[in-house]
């Protein structure tokens, strides 16, 4: 097995981690968890990376120099790696994570002095491998020290968990361990142990791991963000390789042509690539966007412009079912229902339902149950898959509505009621601070989740269906008051003709 495989794999680890990581920050920044996930993957990216500028290297001094740099990042590997099992398991480990990055940091500081790394040498068929020098050995024991303990909270929270959060963290769990095994080879030769790192390759599984548990449990909206992750890889591989490549393979030649000054041309077209590199990304993200959201944009203009003409229709009954029919029709859902409130029933009934129904579908839900009382606490849409995936989940951690303190108890009632429900997503219909009524919808046909955007749209059209209802029922109460008074007016009438009719007859009678 030669050199170029163990190189290669360290080029396939970085592109993949550095995926993972766009992947992540592009999703949601704002998420903790993204976050330090993300500061993790790019550190992996960065060590690996370097790992295999230093092994395709052809003399001591740059190979010194990539090594060196490349383990800027597995010193940070490991204090990244417990900052993100900290944030995912919710652990207060404070001064654990400081002082991990204060270590990293003198690490950091003396990696490229000999205390660090003392030179290089022939071991096996590695022509310039390092030799370790004293801070070396500390470092080594902190990050053995670091991933052993990670991956024990990690085991501790599977024991105790379940469901969908407990197979969540095994795929973390085992694809994280299974990629620093790998990883961990390269510290044989360190120690003039004749093994080589021939498990490094492994290091990308834990980027299959949690690329699987996305697909699985549909934690992330996967095509939009692996899109974006994958054209700025793309875009950015360009605008920094093609100089950086320029300047390794062409340097003789541009040497012999320019002398000194050969670096001025690598420069001057990374200036150029760095100035269109955001211009090509927007221009490619928009377009890959239109595509992949194609069939989403059209659902949701088909509901914006229903909204729009909803008040326009004054029978409820007729109103009801045209919103669920649009709904339905439109998203391609396998069931929809809508709930209003019915003050005589004490609570919220059917008023109109379509598609494949639960056969225990309630006609009414009290004002008491668990799914009111958190609709008109949050005064927002409630997802299925923020109660049954685990809190730390980025969709979750994203709508603060989603993470309120309800207990374990209250959550598990609500749940159950989604359930018999048969609802995915649950949309209400507010007028100022009153439920008027809500939404109940069901999986969509095509399997895909409900996003950021959807909720937004629907949102729009429950406000304009709970106006439009408010109105069908002012027209119904007016209409009524006209039919009432209408009566009244008719009896008022058969009065004043009895009236004038028995008159008549009783001057008869008298004459």
């Amino acid at each position: 097995m030669g050199l170029s495989f163990f190189s290669y794999s360290g080029l396939i680890n970085s592109i993949t981690s550095l995926i993972l990581c766009c992947f992540f920050i592009f999703k949601n920044y704002k998420s903790v968890i993204n976050r330090s996930f993300a500061y993790f993957a790019f550190s992996v990216a960065w060590w690996a990376f370097f790992y295999f500028l230093w092994l395709s290297a052809k003399e001591s001094v740059s190979a010194l120099y990539f090594l060196r740099t490349a383990m800027i990042g597995a010193i940070m590997v490991s204090a990244t790696f417990i900052y993100f099992i900290t944030n995912l398991l919710s652990v207060k480990k404070k001064y654990l994570n400081w002082g991990n990055f204060i270590l990293a940091g003198v690490f950091i500081f003396f990696s490229f002095s000999p205390t660090y790394i003392s030179g290089v040498e022939q071991r096996g068929i590695f022509p310039f491998w390092p030799i370790p020098g004293f801070l070396f050995h500390i470092m080594f024991i902190q990050f053995f020290l670091n991933i052993t303990y990670a991956h024990i909270l990690l085991w501790k929270e599977i024991t105790i968990s379940s469901g969908v959060k407990r197979n969540q963290l095994k795929y973390v769990f085992l694809g994280t361990l299974i990629g620093f095994i790998g990883g961990s080879t390269n510290y044989f030769l360190w120690y003039k142990i004749s093994i080589p790192p021939y498990l490094n390759f492994l290091v990308s599984i834990y980027v299959l791991s949690v690329a699987y548990a996305i697909f699985k449990y549909h934690l992330l909206d996967i095509r939009l963000a692996l899109t974006r992750a994958s054209i700025f890889v793309l875009v950015y591989t360009v605008v920094l390789g093609v100089p950086f490549a320029l300047g390794i393979w062409f340097r003789p030649w541009m040497s012999a042509v320019w002398g000194v000054g050969w670096w001025m041309a690598p420069l001057g077209l990374m200036a150029i690539f760095a100035t269109a590199g955001p211009f090509i990304y927007i221009y490619l993200n928009k377009r890959a966007e239109e595509e992949i959201l194609k069939e989403q944009r059209r659902y949701q203009d088909t509901l914006k412009r229903a909204s729009l003409g909803m008040t326009r229709v004054r029978d409820i009954s007729k109103l009801l079912k045209l919103i669920v029919h649009t709904v339905a029709r439109a998203v391609r859902l396998n069931h929809a229902a809508i709930y209003i409130l019915n003050k005589e029933a004490d609570g919220y009934i059917l008023g109109s339902s379509r598609g494949n129904l639960s056969s225990a579908q309630a006609q009414t839900i009290s004002l008491n149950s668990p799914l009111i009382q958190y609709l008109l606490g949050s005064k927002g849409p409630l997802l299925l898959e923020e109660l049954t995936h685990n809190p730390a989940s980025p969709e979750r951690e994203s709508r603060p509505e989603a993470s309120s303190g309800r207990g374990e108890y209250q959550n598990n009632l609500l749940k159950a009621q989604l359930y018999t429900l048969s609802a995915s997503v649950v949309i209400p219909s507010f007028i100022e601070d009153d439920l008027l009524g809500f939404m109940v919808l069901g999986e969509k046909r095509s399997g895909s989740i409900y996003t950021e955007d959807d909720l937004r749209v629907f949102t729009v059209l429950a406000s304009q269906a709970g106006l439009a209802i408010e109105n069908a029922r002012f027209f119904e109460s007016a209409k009524e008051t006209q039919e009432q008074i209408s009566q009244a007016e008719k009896m008022a009438t058969l009065g004043t003709m009895a009236d004038g009719l028995s008159h008549q007859m009783n001057n008869r009678f008298h004459a």
